[in-house]
């Protein structure tokens, strides 16, 4: 019987029946897959993987070793040509010889590379695979411990490129080991003294890597507290434009980035310092090698000529440059490295749980409750009590450090967590849905048929809009369902569980999101759902459980009471101030509260950012604006002074080797031994000079470089503050995408300016000095020569470029599945509640895999055009050793010209080209990508800079007259449809009506986040669009139901945006919120730091902090926008206190579903799709009987 492959187990060991069946390797499969063989590259290498690295190191080793094949050739050839009579026939063969040995390196570079890349995407995606598998495996509190991000950035910080760095350092190694070995064979005091190079190359790297560890560790620093600032403001980045914190948030930002700037700055000159070393000392090299293959040649006694002396020791040279030149990007393969080495420590982590955030703290202290099966019990009480804690303990979410809990007298611990969660729908408080069909998202991977799919969709609400959506059950939903209102994407969680057909039924807040009329239906059909089935409701809105067969009161994490709804009021404690608390007009019909936390909006999605195609035809002209700034301008000329004076220098420095053949070639040592060092002076001078030069003009191309980078940044960052929603409403504009091209892109713009463009320039003019002074005296063979050259050089940029355009299609694969891993690990909870695990991990498998061909097609290009890079110097000597060949047969050639021509070269420039073309690509989208951000023209002026010192107070009545608006995204469905209603000033109006009613929409054009189609909104009989818009933002207050923190201090929250506010203003807003005796509990006080988007805090200490900065700005007009929807009943009776104290004499906007909250307003405004249908006092509609009367009736 064939052995079947197993997988790998948690501990990542190999199980026991393969080593049954292997028993002859088992020990050696278990040190391959350690994650410390071969830096855990072979962590998850099958057997053909095994035979793939094993066949494309022989290749690639074959390719190097056949480069000393090539440098032997080219010696004799070039020995033989010196001696007359020519041999043309030998000759023939020898050049022969050498094209053969260059095509035969060539393909064996190519196929091993090939070989390499294959085996490590292969290697990479067992890598992610598992890495996604592992995390959703974990146990929940695992996560609380991690930086937003941190292990979606983990994921995608593998590089895909890590094949090409492996194959050059594989590459280089071999030659340098050839080239040591037969060098020290052939002459070993030729060998010793090219090896002062090594020593030199070794002792700079060392040097190099250590002195700037400090100034390393600081950057990252900087880039890591950069990248979480800016995560947090676009996160909450509607918070920042209506508090009017842009000009706060842009100076914070500038701040940070002249931090980095500086620090980056002497990083970049210590680069150009160590260039400038690399050259004078290499240029120097190649001289003293030339003199000591003299004195080898003078030593031996001439009997072997002192041109194979010289190729043994520039073998060697070239060797070691590629060694030098793999360093500069090898930090670059150990990041690589390291990135898989960070996933398999996660992989590998042997995790202990504790409450990370507040271990000191018990969250259930001894808590004792039975639930019999098939009853509906709840969970009350204040935010934190333990209720939604005891809830997560049930589906193993999180584990009990004291105490049991038993399922069917079986113990929870022994029960399958499976089929736990299998048998238990959840729904949470936060409705997650993915980037995938409505109809994926409800079944997630579970199989339902399509009745059971509609039945469930009808029990939860939502069939009847899902069937008005484009494509019904197969339309596409945004990422995070973006594209959806919040009380849709709650009746999509509520489908969800109720697909599953689960016997144990638990509705963490499932109908907060929902309006009195969808929570009536919602709730008759959960209520019919449950018949059956044991249903556990954590609440506060306590309608939804009046009906339960036993109500857990918790408080401070444990059950002060327990009993049926009326059995609680009658005993009047906790539950029966409660239900007071929530009591509605003369029906004292029992209030239901709404607790939905608003979830983030930062939506991670992949650093590979796909450019659209429109953005890259729009700014076709973007790079040429950008050779027109004053900064390129500077570069460019420095960078074409640089070239041209090298140019210059370039002749004198061919003299140097044409004086030293002379000298050589003469019989009379002593004047040869003078003349010798004589000019290695002079080339120690032009070398000088080289050095010089280079050190000077690179210094300003880094800075220059480093200023149109960091202009941009700015420029980027400062107009997405100033934008308004309909950019934050296109689909490229995704928090994630926004986050990396403002952290990421400016990196890839700058590297441009670095060591590659540095030794681009030098290795230019060294290419082109000799060429230039060659066709004075022979133009036929030099311009034939360097046509020939270029030509292969204009191939492999184009090459190139097909590359690139295949990177596209690639990238965006990978953004596909690193936006479906970001949704996955962001939303882990809900992953594990679903038991939807294995599905998306299957889905993640299957994007992965959807682009093999293209990838297959990539590498194979890829790898001939690197392999192109890798032979070119040897081929370039080849080929001009060839083409004189043949010139000597129909021009007046000499053979040492040839010879000359072929030793001055300098063609490694192909290979530096290899390495600025990626960046230049890069460059090239990074400039397309912050232009477009830097130059996009909001459709409403934000004008956060106006200049105004104290602009008097915008006061009057507020009019919305005819006002049509449809969302930019949905232009055919028109939210409000000629709406025509008054704010008067002082007072307080409310509108009320079912989700997807418009009542927000109005919000947000007050706010001027968007601009009406049609119709007038007027201030003070004023058209609003003729306000400056801070001004009116300074006028009104935002409280929205998604309170937006940042990471500064609790005082600095509450007074952000607003910097006139005193200690004492922030203090009593503070009161008026209900949140003073809580800061003031903490040990810090208002100094406490809140931390990435204030997640130390519960939902409603967050929204009550919210509340504060609203208050704290004593603005003309609040609007209230689900203020209180995550407030426990006491503390939203002691705000409706506070509130209105604070809100009298002021203009004040509430939009509710809650309709306790607006009972008192002078106003109420009850909207159906759009329109206004009732309006009136709360008496006046309730004595109508119409649509207001029947919410009431309904909660």
């Amino acid at each position: 019987m064939q052995a079947q492959e197993c997988p790998l187990t948690t501990q990542r060991q190999v199980c026991e029946n393969c080593q049954n069946n292997t028993p002859n390797w088992g020990a050696l499969i278990n040190v391959m897959k350690s994650k410390y063989f071969a830096f855990g590259l072979l962590r998850y290498a099958t057997k053909f993987d095994v035979v793939l690295l094993i066949a494309c190191i022989t290749f690639i080793s074959i390719g190097a070793l056949l480069n000393w094949e090539i440098t032997d050739s080219i010696a004799k050839f070039q020995t033989r040509l010196k001696q007359p009579p020519l041999d043309m026939g030998q000759l023939s063969w020898l050049a022969f010889k050498g094209v053969i040995f260059i095509l035969a390196a060539y393909f064996s570079c190519a196929i091993g590379l090939f070989f390499l890349t294959t085996f490590c995407d292969r290697q990479i995606e067992a890598y992610k695979i598992d890495f996604l598998r592992v995390l959703l495996g974990r146990n929940i509190l695992y996560f609380d411990n991690q930086q937003p991000g941190s292990l979606i950035t983990m994921l995608e910080s593998l590089d895909p490129a890590i094949s090409q760095k492996l194959g050059m350092t594989l590459y280089v190694i071999v030659l340098v080991l050839t080239g040591q070995l037969a060098s020290f064979i052939q002459s070993w005091r030729m060998a010793l003294s090219a090896n002062l190079l090594t020593v030199y190359v070794v002792t700079a790297c060392i040097t190099y890597k250590y002195g700037r560890q400090k100034l390393i560790n600081r950057y990252d620093s900087l880039c890591i507290q950069l990248e979480i600032m800016i995560a947090d403001v676009l996160a909450g980045v509607n918070t920042v434009i209506l508090c009017n914190g842009q000009k706060f948030e842009v100076d914070r930002h500038d701040k940070l980035v002249d931090k980095q700037v500086r620090t980056r700055k002497h990083l970049k000159y210590t680069m150009v310092l160590l260039i400038a070393c690399h050259l004078f000392f290499i240029d120097n090299m190649y001289i003293f090698v030339y003199y000591m293959s003299a004195d080898c040649y003078y030593r031996s006694g001439k009997e072997v000529d002192y041109r194979m002396y010289y190729n043994y020791g520039k073998f060697i040279l070239s060797s070691v440059l590629y060694f030098a030149q793999l360093t500069t990007y090898l930090p670059l393969l150990l990041d690589s490295i390291k990135a898989l080495q960070n996933l398999a420590k996660v992989i590998d982590e042997d995790v202990h749980y504790k409450y990370p955030s507040r271990p000191e703290i018990d969250v259930l202290e001894g808590v004792n409750l039975e639930i019999k099966a098939g009853q509906k019990v709840a969970f009350v009480g204040s935010s934190g009590s333990g209720k939604s804690t005891a809830a997560a303990m049930l589906v193993k979410l999180l584990h009990p450090t004291r105490g049991r809990i038993f399922l069917d007298d079986a113990r929870l611990d022994n029960v399958s967590t499976t089929h736990l969660r299998t048998i238990v729908g959840f729904v949470p408080q936060e409705p997650v849905l993915f980037t995938s069909t409505v109809k994926e998202n409800l079944c997630l991977g579970f199989d339902v048929t399509e009745q059971e799919l509609h039945d469930a969709c009808q029990m939860a609400y939502a069939l009847e809009f899902i069937e008005r959506l484009p494509e019904g059950f197969d339309t596409v939903i945004g990422a995070g369902g973006t594209s959806l209102s919040g009380g849709q994407k709650q009746r999509l969680a509520i489908a969800r569980a109720l697909v599953r057909n689960p016997r144990i039924l638990v509705l963490d807040e499932a109908t907060s999101a929902l309006d009195t009329e969808s929570e009536a239906v919602v709730q008759t059909a959960l209520d019919a759902a449950s018949r059956g089935r044991t249903t556990i409701t954590i609440a506060h809105r306590l309608s939804t459980i009046r009906n339960a067969d036993n109500i857990f009161v918790f408080g401070d994490g444990k059950v002060i009471e327990n009993g049926t709804h009326d059995d609680l009021v009658t005993a009047n404690g906790s539950y029966a101030e409660l239900v007071r608390a929530q009591r509605l007009g003369e029906n004292t019909v029992e209030q239901h509260m709404n607790t939905i936390q608003a979830m983030s909006r930062l939506s991670i999605t992949s650093n590979i950012i796909v450019l659209p195609q429109n953005l890259l035809a729009s700014n076709k002209y973007s790079l040429r604006n950008l050779l027109f700034t004053k900064q390129m301008l500077i570069i460019l000329a420095v960078g074409i002074g640089m070239t041209l004076v090298m140019l210059t220098l370039a002749t004198p420095y061919g003299m140097v080797f044409t004086k030293f053949t002379e000298a050589i070639e003469s019989n009379d040592w002593s004047d040869a031994l003078f003349i010798m060092r004589l000019w290695f002076a002079v080339g120690v001078l032009i070398n000088t000079c080289f050095a010089v030069i280079t050190c000077i003009s690179g210094a300003i191309i880094c800075n220059y470089g480093l200023r149109v980078a960091t202009r941009l940044r700015k420029q980027a960052y400062k107009n997405i503050l100033n934008q308004d929603g309909y950019f934050f409403d296109q689909p490229q504009n995704t928090i994630g995408n926004l986050l990396s091209i403002v952290t990421q892109e400016p990196m890839n713009l700058d590297y441009t300016f670095d060591s590659s463009l540095l030794a681009f320039l030098n290795g230019l003019s060294l290419l082109l000095g000799p060429l230039i002074a060659s066709v004075g005296k022979h133009p036929g063979y030099s311009l034939t020569v360097f046509a020939i050259l270029f030509s292969i050089i204009v191939l492999f940029c184009l090459l190139f470029i097909w590359i690139m355009a295949q990177d596209a299609a690639v990238n965006k694969m990978f953004a596909e599945a690193n936006t479906l891993a970001a949704e996955t690990i962001q939303h882990v909870k809900t992953v594990q509640q679903t038991n939807s695990e294995k599905f998306l991990v299957n889905k993640y498998i299957s994007i992965l895999r959807s682009s093999t061909f293209t990838i297959i097609k990539r590498n194979i290009m890829s790898s001939f055009a690197t392999a192109l890079a890798f032979v070119f110097p040897s081929a370039s000597q080849v080929i001009t050793s060839f083409v004189g060949f043949l010139f000597l047969k129909i021009a007046p050639i000499q053979p040492i010209d040839i010879i000359l021509l072929s030793d001055q070269l300098n063609l490694r420039v192909l290979f530096r080209i290899a390495l600025l073309l990626p960046e230049i690509s890069a460059s090239r989208r990074a400039y397309i990508q912050l232009d477009h951000l830097a130059n996009t023209k909001p459709v409403v002026d934000n004008k956060f800079e106006t200049t105004e010192e104290n602009p008097s107070k915008i006061e009057g009545n507020i009019s919305l007259k005819s006002v049509i608006f449809a969302y930019p995204n949905r232009p055919e469905y028109a939210v409000l449809r000629g709406l025509t209603m008054k704010l008067p000033r002082g007072k307080t109006v409310a509108i009320v009506g079912a989700s997807g009613c418009g009542k927000s929409t109005i919000v947000q054009l007050l706010a001027r986040l968007y601009d009406p189609l049609d119709g007038e909104i007027n201030i003070g009989g004023i058209p609003y669009s003729d306000i400056n818009t801070k001004r009116l933002r300074a006028a009104f207050a935002f409280v929205g139901q998604d309170p937006a923190l940042f990471d500064l201090p609790i005082w600095q929250n509450i007074a952000y945006g607003y910097p006139k506010a005193s200690w004492d203003d922030i203090q009593d807003a503070a009161r008026a919120a209900n949140i003073h005796e809580f800061i003031r509990a903490l040990p810090e006080g208002y100094e406490t730091n809140l931390g990435s988007r204030g997640t130390q805090l519960s939902g409603g200490q967050r929204q009550r902090l919210a509340i504060a900065r609203a208050l704290v700005r004593d603005p003309s007009v609040i609007v209230f926008d689900e203020a209180t929807s995550a407030l426990d009943a006491r503390s939203e009776a002691a705000f409706q206190v506070a509130l209105a104290n604070a809100t009298r004499g002021k203009t004040c906007l509430i939009i509710a579903h809650r309709l306790s909250t607006v009972r008192d307003a002078d106003m109420i405004v009850v909207m159906q799709r759009g329109k206004i249908i009732e309006t009136g006092t709360h008496q006046d509609l309730i004595n109508r009987n119409g649509v207001y009367r029947r919410l009431v009736v309904g909660q």
